[in-house]
């Protein structure tokens, strides 16, 4: 099949929206498996800290399951350490009443938060409306990097399964530059064979 130009122009349309795809970069996380604890702690206001690698922060993971079948509304702050002052707040998640389901559930932030790498921050899960009887998953003292706090306590013992990071969206002229070159090189090549 000869490729035409037009062919080349709807080729590099089809090419273009995947570079549009945004890139999760997760800096830091405790994530071991299985989980082997859980906490009841709707009441205790759940924190952990971690010290990123990035400079920035646009959203925390944390696994959870709610008890008793009614759902749990919860957002997460991020502070300049414990007892700190607040940096951000994320949207409200919904975490469906589903005693036997659990898994990581996203808590976004409006926008990038800056962060200093090597500085220590922590992740607060605030409870907003619904079910008390949320839990927490947590792991055996795994992660390096930070520990969970129960009212500004911490065990020392354990951390939450967590994760932290950025979404990276390329640049709308990245992806459209892309897409050219590739239908330059594939006109240049159809020219070379013919």
């Amino acid at each position: 099949m000869k490729l035409r130009p037009l062919h080349l122009l709807g080729i590099s349309f089809l090419i273009l929206p995947a570079a549009h795809a945004q890139i999760v970069l997760i800096d830091q996380q405790n994530d071991p498996q299985p989980v082997t604890w859980i906490d009841s702690v709707a009441a205790l206001s759940p924190i952990q800290t971690f010290i990123p690698t990035l400079t920035g922060i646009d959203f925390a993971d944390f696994v959870f399951t709610v008890a008793e079948g009614v759902p749990a509304q919860l957002r997460v702050q991020i502070r300049n350490g414990v007892g700190g002052a607040v940096l951000g707040m994320s949207a409200v998640v919904e975490i469906p009443g589903s005693y036997n389901f659990w898994d990581y559930y996203r808590f976004d932030f409006q926008s990038r938060i800056a962060l200093t790498p090597g500085q220590t921050y922590a992740l607060q899960v605030i409870q907003v409306s619904g079910n008390t009887g949320w839990i927490m998953h947590r792991h055996e003292n795994t992660y390096p990097n930070g520990t969970a706090y129960w009212d500004g306590v911490a065990p020392m013992d354990y951390d939450y399964n967590f994760r932290e990071g950025i979404v990276v969206v390329p640049e709308p002229a990245t992806g459209a530059l892309v897409s050219l070159c590739l239908a330059v090189c594939l006109g240049r090549r159809q020219q070379l064979c013919h």
